[in-house]
């Protein structure tokens, strides 16, 4: 008795639930059960298509292709049709959100012999309507496709590791750099093969620490990697950390700019003396030499930048009154001010005998005032802790380079300093 009521509950179960749609056919494949789901979206009561043969359905109802998974159904074999064609197997049509996507509902189906006694009396089908997962496995596809497209034209290295330091994504630029296929690093440990023997252990000790949560990562560093070919690039990196949905440190996204041409200018810089002695900054020449290095490469990466124009106020009247001890001392103050202000990437100069220029580089135009309101907040705090004969103060301006509409440094150094003659003009 309970084994009936058993197979009772799950006829009743089959023939009501709204997740799927369930027929069932006798061995000639007459259909002998149509379940709610499928009379509600054919619109076909189970009156209707009870006692049809299922090879007499109209041709826009059913998928033509049915017929031979049926005779494997009817040979004691299950057949999945979601991996023979991820299509329909009954021809309805899908909810209408989904409608700009698909002109037919997606389904995945189950064709199972019914069996008794050992011998196949029939077939059971099962349809899911899965056309929410595919359109939503499809847009996934698409804003993936559309990330990767954003880290192949981003003119850094973009990669990410895991809490090992192996290699989960690395876009073009990296690849480029690297000189290899992307297929060829995923996976690989980072510090292993492309970190030089004689800073890895060091790199890896300072990994685990940021992956154990004991140290922040810095926001800029810089590290030499190695190639593929044996060839050693310095890269600056900013990184950050990644975390899954409880907190924990998963891992590592960096962005890394390879400036080894440049360190080597630097370098080079150095060995033709174009640092200003007083400050520590760079002097004309090599603020100018560096800061047309760094726009050539603005504008093959298509980067913007800033560039700003600095005075220091009453200068003279500070040699004249106080003298040029005095004077010395307030340069070296404004230049300190300028370097605590800035990036380490960014190039800062004095270019005259109160005159500053800084050439931030990869800085939008939307960045410009509150750069400037922090050498202000940075004037005014020396100002109020140094208490010295003087008050220190700076006038700026600034311009901006566009990669779309470049404009030569000689340039963008003449509008920064108009805007800043602008501005010290209102002090008076």
């Amino acid at each position: 008795m309970e084994n009936f009521e058993y197979k009772d509950a799950i006829l009743d179960w089959m023939k009501n639930t709204s997740n799927f749609g369930i027929f069932t056919t006798d061995a000639n494949l007459d259909i002998t059960s149509w379940n709610k789901w499928l009379e509600v979206h054919t619109r076909l009561s189970s009156y209707d298509i009870i006692g049809k043969n299922i090879l007499d359905l109209p041709e826009n109802l059913i998928e033509r292709k049915f017929a031979k998974f049926y005779e494997k159904a009817l040979g004691g074999e299950v057949v999945i049709l979601s991996r023979v064609f991820h299509k329909y197997l009954i021809a309805l049509p899908p909810d209408p959100q989904y409608k700009k996507y698909f002109d037919k509902m997606q389904q995945t189906s189950q064709i199972a012999p019914l069996v008794c006694k050992d011998k196949v009396v029939g077939t059971i089908t099962i349809i899911e309507d899965v056309t929410e997962r595919i359109v939503k496995e499809m847009i996934l596809k698409n804003e993936k496709n559309m990330a990767q497209h954003y880290l192949d034209i981003a003119g850094v290295i973009i990669i990410i590791l895991d809490e090992n330091g192996n290699i989960k994504l690395i876009n073009k630029r990296g690849c480029e750099i690297l000189g290899c296929k992307q297929q060829e690093v995923i996976g690989k440990n980072w510090f292993d093969c492309f970190i030089p023997e004689n800073e890895r252990e060091t790199l890896k000790n300072v990994f685990r620490t940021i992956m154990s949560g004991d140290l922040e990562p810095y926001g800029e560093y810089e590290n030499c990697i190695k190639t593929t070919k044996g060839e050693i690039r310095t890269i600056m990196w900013r990184n950050t950390v990644l975390k899954d949905k409880s907190g924990r440190i998963v891992g590592t996204l960096s962005s890394g700019e390879d400036i080894t041409e440049r360190k080597r200018l630097e370098e080079a810089l150095k060995e033709m003396a174009i640092t200003d002695e007083l400050t520590g900054l760079y002097n004309r020449r090599g603020f100018l030499i560096l800061s047309q290095q760094q726009l050539k490469l603005a504008a093959r990466t298509g980067n913007s930048a800033l560039l700003f124009f600095i005075d220091l106020d009453g200068m003279k009247w500070i040699n004249d009154n106080l003298g040029h001890k005095e004077g010395d001392k307030a340069l070296v103050k404004a230049a300190r001010i300028l370097k605590e202000t800035f990036r380490e990437s960014d190039i800062v100069g004095r270019i005259g005998g109160d005159e500053f220029a800084v050439l931030a580089v990869e800085a939008k135009q939307r960045f410009a005032q509150d750069i400037i309101a922090r050498i202000r907040r940075s004037l005014k705090e020396t100002n109020s802790q140094e208490q010295g004969l003087f008050q220190l103060s700076l006038s700026i301006g600034f311009s901006r380079f566009d990669p779309k509409s470049p404009k030569s440094l000689d340039e963008l150094m003449e509008e920064a300093d108009q805007a800043m003659y602008e501005e010290k003009n209102k002090k008076k």
